[in-house]
């Protein structure tokens, strides 16, 4: 099987994976077996940093120069975008402006106000289911700032990392993917300062 149906594959059956292991269903993540077909897939891309008339991309980019595998975007008017892209299209990850950020994938997702933090709901094929009161106090998408200058922003459940989010090392490199229970738990991308990027599996780093 080549690299394109490997991926084509990848594709339909993430329309059907399991849900974010905590009480909230808030959007679907990918199983490790089609998380690991995906790294596969883009480990030989190269990384590039690639500035535009919109906002500066960082990321693995294909061999047509299209956006493919991890990557982020700082847009130039605000807003960030980082996660897992398949030509040019963000497929699961993060997007962050001034009044929202949404965590999933573009049919379902998790809404955070970036004011309060707080979990404003669910949209899901469409449909957007408001968060009870319950939800919003205790899912948040917040900073965490640490004694050594490393920061971390990103999904907090009962205080603690537990979701998607980004970890900011105080040397300039950062790190993309699922937190649980305050660790570096799953596939996820490390961007390091010196411009390049380590993609893998983490266990439970904290």
């Amino acid at each position: 099987m080549n690299k394109t149906l490997i991926f084509v594959f990848f594709c339909m059956v993430t329309l059907t994976c399991f849900a974010q292991k905590t009480p909230l269903e808030k959007y679907y993540i990918i199983p490790d077996l089609y998380e690991d077909l995906y790294n596969r897939y883009t480990n030989n891309f190269v990384v590039r940093k690639l500035p535009s008339s919109r906002g500066y991309y960082f990321g693995q980019i294909s061999d047509d120069n299209q956006l493919e595998g991890y990557a982020s975007y700082e847009g130039l008017e605000g807003g960030t975008i980082i996660g897992q892209y398949y030509r040019g299209a963000l497929l699961f990850g993060i997007t962050m402006t001034r009044e929202i950020i949404n965590v999933g994938t573009k049919d379902y997702y998790a809404s955070y106000s970036s004011t309060t933090g707080e979990l404003l709901g669910v949209t899901k094929d469409g449909e957007f289911r408001r968060a009870t009161p319950e939800e919003a106090k205790t899912y948040l998408y917040a900073q965490m700032t640490y004694a050594n200058g490393d920061r971390y922003v990103g999904e907090i459940w009962n205080g603690k990392r537990h979701g998607y989010g980004v970890y900011y090392f105080h040397d300039g490199g950062f790190w993309y993917g699922p937190f649980h229970n305050n660790g570096q738990t799953g596939y996820g991308a490390l961007f390091t300062s010196q411009g390049k990027m380590r993609v893998g599996k983490w266990d439970g780093i904290r």
